[in-house]
């Protein structure tokens, strides 16, 4: 279907787009089509320009379209919208379309829809703080974003839009900002806020701060201690589990391939997204880990049965594309990796397949039968810790519980009271 025949067809909308988006219409389109969209789904994100452009018509040009207009769009105009009928309301269409809008007027030069400019000196700050985390503790995304989202909390709150300086903060601040964040959060919870106020100072010290008096004030929360032993799949559950993808399919291989690199490799959803063409060495039958949690570079043997499900859908499930990533969309735009929240859903919907979704939900369920079957393989703390990422054996010894055969070995009998 051409151009003019996709416009014409979603035209029957009342909306129309008149306005000085229709000068892009047309690389909009190619933009869709180089992608792989279907037309009917291109015809449903030119429904949401009309509509777009129909509600900001008499203030918008091309200068004006941002992250800022679409998000305000998106979320303040779509939940309440009174726009004559038929026009696209779908939350997650018109978001997507705008999304796509972006990306073609920043490939036309038209827009600058980069980084967001810093506008206050909480943000320049943050900005240095995040660049500390990623370049120098090598924290994961979800890390910094987490941490960063605390810290911003709390300087809103005692500089506002004040300069950000160590000589502002006191430790009655800290104190006024746990006691406020600690209400109503669980223990972990309330761990995280103290672990992130410490980085944060931490961070001002390296900068000739001193923050020792304002550490001091940040409340000691013990770690957690787990409430019962880390829940691990039997063989016979981990049978059904992977039974449950259909190989026949496309989609079926590389679900298949996730599960399999999850449960054999004990990765996190996040190291398998992240994992790329080049990570494999088939000859010698390793994978190197390179973007990973903590940012340290890991090698690891590939096992027969992971490398066959990987071979089996590399040959006949992935799509054609140019991306690097081995875990690709099935489904337009191919060209992107796929995500850990996808990651997390698909195993989800196995379990439910497999009628296992009763027992088990988290992806992360498949790291810790792979650690317990290495430590009733035989394997010691410190070849089981290499092989999940730990740093630190600590974090490895709570899979020494989960050997109940072996423990019964070396349980004593519990003294009987002689009367």
């Amino acid at each position: 279907m051409t151009v003019s025949k996709l416009a014409a067809h979603s035209s029957r909308c009342s909306i129309t787009i008149g306005s000085p988006v229709d000068a892009i219409v047309s690389k909009y389109v190619d933009h869709l089509r180089a992608l792989r969209y279907a037309d009917d789904t291109i015809q449903h994100y030119l429904a949401s320009l009309r509509h777009f452009t129909h509600r900001l018509n008499k203030r918008l040009t091309l200068a004006d379209i941002d992250n800022a207009l679409v998000t305000e769009f998106v979320d303040l105009h779509l939940p309440h919208c009174r726009c004559p009928r038929p026009c696209m309301r779908h939350v997650n269409t018109v978001r997507a379309a705008l999304r796509h809008l972006l990306a073609v007027l920043k490939q036309e030069g038209l827009c600058n829809v980069g980084r967001p400019q810093l506008h206050t000196p909480v943000d320049v700050e943050l900005e240095l703080f995040r660049h500390y985390l990623v370049d120098s503790c090598g924290y994961a995304q979800t890390t910094c974003r987490n941490r960063l989202w605390h810290i911003r909390n709390f300087l809103d709150s005692v500089v506002g839009q004040e300069p950000v300086t160590a000589d502002r903060l006191t430790s009655t601040d800290i104190e006024n900002f746990t006691a406020r964040c600690f209400k109503g959060r669980c223990h972990a919870t309330r761990r995280s806020y103290c672990v992130d106020l410490a980085s944060y100072l931490r961070f001002r010290g390296l900068h000739g701060d001193d923050t020792r008096a304002l550490l001091a004030a940040i409340p000691k929360m013990a770690p957690p201690i787990p409430a019962r032993l880390p829940i691990a799949m039997t063989d016979r559950e981990l049978d059904l589990f992977f039974a449950a993808f259909d190989l026949t399919k496309p989609i079926g291989m590389r679900d298949f391939a996730i599960a399999r690199c999850l449960s054999d490799l004990a990765l996190r959803r996040m190291e398998v997204a992240r994992l790329q063409l080049g990570s494999f060495d088939w000859p010698n039958g390793t994978v190197t880990l390179t973007h990973n949690k903590g940012g340290r570079e890991r090698k690891l043997p590939l096992p027969v049965q992971t490398a066959h499900a990987l071979v089996r859908y590399l040959q006949h499930g992935r799509p054609d594309t140019s991306n690097r990533a081995v875990f690709v969309r099935q489904i337009a735009p191919y060209d992107k990796p796929i995500s850990a929240v996808a990651i997390n859903h698909l195993v989800r919907a196995a379990f439910v397949r497999a009628g296992l979704g009763e027992r088990f939900r988290g992806v992360h369920v498949l790291r810790r039968t792979a650690a317990t079957r290495l430590i009733r393989g035989g394997a010691s703390l410190k070849e089981v810790a290499d092989v999940l990422g730990h740093r630190h054996l600590n974090t490895t010894t709570i899979y020494t519980g989960v050997d109940l055969d072996r423990l019964r070995k070396v349980a004593q009998p519990w003294p009987e009271r002689q009367s």
